[in-house]
């Protein structure tokens, strides 16, 4: 390895380790270090008291409630008492309550949590909704109306469940009906079969009117805790929207407990998004005003994030059973969530622009491709490391062979050194001419490592939000989307976290094997600090990957052993005499043809450069006399 590759290692290296830095869930704080600065900052800021206070919407549902009495026109509508139905399917069974037509429990079947319970997505206690309004009017049906404040999701309905046939599908839907002055108040929700979408009709009757520019929807969701790892859920919590400009928008504050709130215009439809699922509202149109926030208490492991959205839905999105509203209830499965609307695919986070477009038209593809035919995921990720290192083998090929060439020009290049001397601007010159001599290009490669680089960000962002891993098991792993432990460690090491991955070891023993072949191969062994550091970045990237999903650095570990089989085999093909044949051969076609311009200005700015220096240390040395 030269000077030239290097430096564009190091740089590589570095970029690896600030990506890693700023997108690693466990980031540099280890959790527990993270909660016990949380606490610090929450109790001087606001106290849980206060905190509380806050964010439990209770004693607003309670205000409410306590301004409605008698004298309301409307207060006959919540009388009784409430009664559940149920709708479902192969993927849902959703509860509604009579009282409000609501939705009142949502739990998924093929789920469970990280502690092997049932997946109740929301329930009464973590999600309250309201469908709410209070206007003036001078049409003489909502005249009494006048001014009073409603909620449509506090009448008392009654309910008519039903399942509708055709060739294509089944549905189940239930109606909600009560009548005001003769006229009907609708609600109306079709679950499809096998789908995790539930259609939602609305029609306000008389309560429309009311309303000066819509009905205002309310969404209160304490997000209850799925997962093993509290501090990756609320990193991958937010609450997510698409604007009128078609970008998706999240408002999330990550591991920080300071509230986060934001204020727009125009909503096309916004996500409860955590880690694996999420609760939707898709619109048929554009919302007005909406207000979305997000924040947690630091005292409380059983919720990951407390979100509340507040949205202005105009009347004229009401009404029309073609085009209805539609929840999403369910997992972060790209493939699913891509087809519900435009930009929903976002709630699963594939990475940056260029990162995401790999994993979104190659790898997930290729991965739910091979899950029709490989139930075991380890067999599965083994399978997807021979194919990505199949399609990277030409540049991996052309690599080992551009360091093959130099590795031929070792007598040469240790004729310079011992020649020159302790000179290294003027051995890098003379050894650049030899390269050019040769035609060697020493950056070739270092360009088809670069060239691979998306490809391993693309896939650091692919398994820890992927889903399919969720809760799959495979040798000691009992779930690949999180990390392997083989040893719980009785403290906490600083960055490391207080547990062992077995599978971040061998990723890390494996990249030190693959570094040490490597440089045999080279034709400059870098010496000093450049050799130590090495040897050194693969220990540093274990303490950020120690916290990964082990699906990610169990596909490192076989990455690395496959890299170092091809390098072996690729060497046992090589021939060293032949490739010095071939450049011999090159060469004397080069003189033949005499230095190319570029060649020439580029000899000439390293001669110029040397020089320059020369005449500088002259100087020195003048002025020292």
């Amino acid at each position: 390895m030269d000077r030239n590759q290097a430096t564009g290692l190091l740089l590589i290296s570095i970029l690896l380790i600030g990506y890693l830095y700023f997108f690693s869930d466990s980031g540099e704080q280890s959790q527990e270090t993270q909660q016990t600065e949380q606490v610090e900052k929450s109790q001087e800021t606001k106290g849980p008291e206060a905190d509380k206070a806050e964010t439990d919407p209770e004693p607003e549902k309670k205000e409410f409630r306590d301004l409605v009495d008698s004298s309301y026109s409307y207060f006959d509508l919540m009388q009784g008492e409430a009664e559940d139905h149920i709708l479902e399917n192969k993927e849902l069974e959703i509860v509604f309550s009579s009282r409000g037509g609501r939705i009142k429990k949502v739990t998924l079947k093929n789920h469970k949590t990280w502690d092997k319970k049932p997946l109740v997505l929301l329930d009464e206690e973590s999600s309250q909704m309201k469908l709410f309004g209070m206007g003036k009017s001078s049409n003489s049906i909502s005249q009494s109306l006048k001014a009073q404040p409603f909620d449509l999701y506090e009448f008392i309905y009654d309910a008519k469940v039903e399942v509708l046939r055709n060739e294509k599908d089944t549905s189940r839907v239930i109606t909600f009906k009560t009548e005001y002055q003769g006229q009907p108040v609708i609600q109306r929700y079709e679950l499809k079969n096998g789908s995790f979408e539930l259609e939602y009709f609305v029609d306000p009757g008389p309560f429309g009117s009311l309303a000066e520019g819509g009905l205002n929807f309310q969404w209160i969701n304490r997000i209850k805790r799925f997962e093993k790892t509290l501090d990756q859920s609320r990193n991958q919590t937010s609450l997510n929207y698409l604007n009128t400009e078609g970008d998706v928008i999240s408002v999330s504050n990550d591991n920080d407990p300071e509230p986060e709130s934001e204020e727009v215009t125009g909503v096309k439809w916004f996500s409860m998004k955590q880690r694996f699922f999420n609760a939707g509202l898709i619109s048929p149109g554009f919302m007005k005003q909406s207000i979305f926030s997000s924040e947690f208490d630091p005292l409380d492991s059983s919720i990951v994030k407390f979100q509340r959205a507040d949205v202005m839905i105009p009347m004229d999105l009401m009404g029309d059973k073609e085009k209805p509203f539609r929840f999403y209830l369910g997992p972060n499965n790209y493939q699913v969530l891509k087809k519900v609307d435009q930009g929903y695919g976002e709630n699963v986070y594939l990475g940056w622009t260029i990162f995401a477009s790999v994993n979104k038209y190659t790898v997930v593809p290729f991965f739910n491709f091979l899950e029709n035919y490989i139930s075991n995921y380890g067999l599965l990720i083994f399978i997807l490391v021979i194919v990505v290192k199949i399609i990277l083998f030409p540049l991996s090929y052309k690599s080992y062979t551009s360091m093959a060439r130099m590795k031929v020009l070792r007598p040469e290049i240790e004729e310079i050194k011992e020649r020159i001397g302790d000179d290294q601007q003027k051995v890098q010159m003379e050894t650049m001419k030899l390269y050019q001599k040769f035609g060697v290009n020493p950056l070739s490669g270092c360009v088809p490592v670069a060239l691979q680089i998306p490809v391993l960000f693309a896939l650091f962002n692919f398994f820890p939000n992927s889903i399919e891993l969720r809760q799959q098991s495979f040798l000691w792993a009992d779930d690949l989307s999180t990390y392997d432990s083989i040893l719980d460690l009785p403290f906490n090491i600083p960055f490391y976290g207080d547990h062992v991955s077995l599978f971040t070891l061998l990723m890390t023993i494996s990249t030190i094997a693959y570094t040490y072949v490597q440089n045999q191969g080279n034709p400059m062994q870098q010496q000093g600090p450049m050799k130590t550091m090495q040897y050194f970045f693969p220990i540093m990237i274990m303490f950020f990957l120690n916290n990964f999903s082990s699906g990610l650095t169990y596909y490192y570990f076989l990455s690395n052993i496959v890299t170092i089989a091809q390098q072996f085999i690729i060497r046992k093909f090589t021939d060293d005499s032949d490739i010095r044949a071939k450049l011999e051969a090159k060469q004397a076609r080069k003189k033949k043809k005499g230095k190319s311009g570029f060649a020439q200005k580029l000899e000439k700015a390293m001669s110029d450069r040397v020089e320059g220096q020369n005449r500088a240390m002259r100087r020195q040395i003048d002025k020292k006399k």
